[in-house]
């Protein structure tokens, strides 16, 4: 019965996605002609009206630790990625402007894409290498002067639940190109809704937000590494202690 329940609300989730992001998606394009922060304003409410329809249908939420940890100043955001989920989130939640960095496939996708490009944030060829860091670099930095954070999944891709997979090093490459300190995050939204999967659980996502790691003299060897450190140790944490919750 419970699984039952379950399959149910994330039918009727998906099904308010769809009747929620085809008029707002329109009424975006609407925006083109607007200042990017007008535009910004208006494109990331969809965001929450998303993040709304899956605390109250499939009462999924979030506890968030750290807060006041986030600097005035703009910075680049390091987190784990494994769900659907924390792509709503920062753009929706977090007190800064955010800039993702995304696969350029993703702007082909109806309705959602067409959000992405009007938002003009940072999008690359994964196959591109060395002319995708360039363009990230140069963008990115001025995003960086213009007040925008740069979000950066170092995994490169949605890890399995349970799983922290290995970082690759564009995030700490940029943060000593663009002299930026970065702000590293960790959540277990992979727990509740898991990677390809149409199920979504109820519960409570546990998100940490770290101390700012200043690079000053490290390389981007070293900043990978601390970075990759706090957050698997910080995971662990999160999960040992929703594990203990839920016995």
């Amino acid at each position: 019965m419970k699984t039952l329940i379950i399959f149910l609300r994330s039918c009727i989730y998906v099904l308010f996605l769809i009747v929620t992001v085809i008029p707002y998606s329109i009424l975006s394009l609407m925006t083109f002609a607007l200042p990017l922060n007008i535009r910004y304003k208006i494109i990331t409410f969809w965001p929450k009206i998303a993040l709304f329809g899956l605390k109250f249908i499939c009462n999924l939420q979030c506890h968030i630790k750290g807060i006041d940890r986030i600097p005035t100043q703009p910075l680049i955001i390091v987190s784990n990625h494994q769900s659907i989920w924390e792509t709503l989130f920062f753009i929706a939640y977090f007190p800064k402007k955010i800039c993702f960095i995304y696969k350029k496939e993703l702007n082909y996708i109806p309705f959602f894409g067409w959000g992405l490009i009007l938002l003009d944030m940072i999008a690359i060829n994964r196959s591109d290498g060395f002319n995708s860091f360039k363009k990230v670099s140069e963008i990115g930095t001025e995003k960086l002067k213009h007040n925008y954070s740069i979000l950066i999944f170092p995994e490169g891709t949605r890890a399995p639940s349970g799983k922290i997979q290995k970082f690759k090093i564009g995030a700490s490459l940029l943060a000593k190109n663009t002299r930026c300190n970065i702000l590293p995050i960790v959540h277990n939204a992979g727990n509740f809704w898991k990677k390809n999967s149409f199920m979504i659980q109820p519960g409570i996502i546990q998100l940490s937000i770290g101390d700012v790691i200043t690079i000053d003299s490290l390389t981007p060897g070293e900043i990978n590494i601390i970075i990759y450190e706090w957050i698997k140790k910080e995971f662990d944490k999160i999960n040992c202690q929703d594990h203990i919750n839920q016995n």
